[in-house]
């Protein structure tokens, strides 16, 4: 019980904890090309490690909140679903075993169907529709943005493309 109390503000801190190290690792890589770019190989680094010091500080501000209003008489455990749990552990498992043979725009839409089926709520209808439309959406972009806007190669796999 007394976990629970300060669960959001352990987080918190180390969410900052991680944000310190990922700071300093980002601060020892090693940059080559033009000198004096204002966008480089560290940029998104230092961008995504000042975003984790800011929401890892509110995580922390909003636990000691939490944890100062905790009423321990009215708490009531979360049932953990460990289930659920597993079968999105296994699913990332097929993903990376597939993603070179098979190629990213295939296994990406299966990987991202079958995880909102998997995700959605039980007592709630499945709108497989959505699902597939939204797999269908954000694999393609994906794909045509590292392929074509960063220049980059996705895994292609059965593609000829």
């Amino acid at each position: 019980m007394k976990f629970s109390k300060y669960a959001n503000l352990i987080f918190g801190c180390l969410v900052l904890a991680f944000a310190a190290f990922y700071f300093f690792q980002t601060t020892q890589m090693v940059v080559g090309g033009v000198k004096d770019a204002v966008v480089d190989a560290q940029f998104v680094p230092y961008v995504l490690s000042v975003l984790m010091f800011v929401l890892g500080g509110l995580q922390v501000v909003f636990g000691i909140r939490d944890s100062a209003r905790f009423n321990e008489g009215a708490y009531v455990p979360e049932k953990s679903d460990y289930k659920t749990v597993v079968r999105i552990l296994l699913l990332i498992v097929v993903y990376i075993a597939l993603l070179v043979p098979v190629g990213f725009l295939f296994t990406t839409m299966a990987f991202l169907f079958l995880a909102f089926s998997i995700l959605s709520p039980a007592g709630q209808k499945r709108k497989y529709v959505q699902y597939v439309i939204i797999a269908l959406v954000t694999s393609t972009s994906l794909y045509f943005a590292f392929r074509s806007g960063l220049d980059l190669m996705l895994p292609q796999g059965i593609l000829p493309f």
